[in-house]
């Protein structure tokens, strides 16, 4: 897929560099990350006391730092990219139409101060997501975005993505109640470079009217030296549950009608006899719901040993 409006995305590039040339400073390329088929773009812009050499990278698949333009060369000698210079004027902007998971890694810009010669290399990382992020649920909806399930009902979420750089990942889990604050369930921030999967496994209870939802990004790049840029990729995908709403389960609603049909039969015998019963049955009080809770929980344990609460 194409990247769209890339020619103007590399326009503003150009615009938002030059805006500040002549400040005595080089600015190096940014961190970013892009899906498989899309496009990329870093930029370089150099001052009065520097000259632009090149760019480099050193991908992921073989850690060999190649030269992918240099600027004696006409065009990029790799083919998939081309290189944008506003007419002299200091930004070059390397760029692709289209990625892949071979892309992924370090690019370096190759700048010589003009007075020492001294070459200087400023990098950025480029991470590609190999394909959409993508989750799965046992649950299942009958109407809107809500679903309804019975106390000590087990559900799961299992989420996954696949990606290539050398940027950290964050996965977050959060459960946000119908009506409360969003909580934060666990955070894992995963260095691997390969397939992610993250899956939360839950017994509905009285406190799970809530939606659960699945967030990732690339946190800032911490610990680098000067001349590695540090910023966060501006991508981020979030994925989000229906409403789960519990509900008493059917053989206690068989039980409450049962006790009001008993107490109707009593009244009917005796005339000054309670018209309804003196206690709830004690699948409806709070330790009644407390023991189907407790019960559900040892029926599944099993699988919750099989599972886990949190696995990535």
């Amino acid at each position: 897929m194409a990247y769209k409006g890339f020619a103007n995305i590399i326009e503003f590039i150009l615009i938002l560099h030059n805006f500040g040339h002549g400040f005595g400073v080089v600015v190096g390329p940014r961190n970013e990350a892009v899906v498989s088929g899309d496009g990329m773009a870093m930029s370089c812009t150099v001052d009065s006391e520097h000259d632009f050499r090149g760019w480099t990278v050193e991908r992921i698949s073989d850690r060999r730092e190649r030269t992918v333009f240099q600027y004696t060369d006409a065009r990029p000698s790799v083919s998939h990219f081309g290189i944008v210079n506003n007419n002299g004027a200091g930004t070059y902007v390397l760029y692709a139409n289209s990625t892949s998971v071979g892309d992924a890694g370090t690019f370096r810009c190759i700048v010589q101060n003009r007075v020492t010669s001294t070459p200087l290399k400023f990098a950025a990382q480029l991470v590609v997501i190999d394909f959409l992020p993508s989750c799965r649920t046992n649950l299942t909806t009958t109407s809107g975005e809500r679903v309804s399930l019975s106390i000590g009902e087990l559900f799961f979420m299992q989420c996954s993505v696949r990606y290539q750089g050398n940027l950290n990942l964050s996965a977050e889990w959060k459960k946000t109640p119908e009506h409360g604050t969003p909580v934060v369930i666990d955070v894992k921030v995963v260095t691997s470079k390969d397939v992610t999967q993250s899956t939360l496994n839950v017994i509905a209870d009285f406190s799970t009217a809530a939606t659960f939802s699945w967030r990732i990004c690339f946190p800032p790049h911490s610990n680098v030296h000067n001349g590695t840029a540090k910023n966060a990729p501006g991508y981020e995908y979030v994925w989000k549950s229906p409403l789960v709403l519990p509900v008493v389960a059917t053989s206690v609603t068989q039980t409450t009608t049962s006790a009001t049909a008993a107490a109707a039969t009593a009244k009917d015998a005796d005339p000054s006899g309670p018209a309804t019963p003196n206690k709830l049955p004690s699948a409806l009080t709070t330790e009644g719901a407390r023991g189907t809770l407790l019960r559900a929980v040892s029926e599944n344990w099993g699988k919750l040993l099989d599972w886990g609460r949190i696995t990535s």
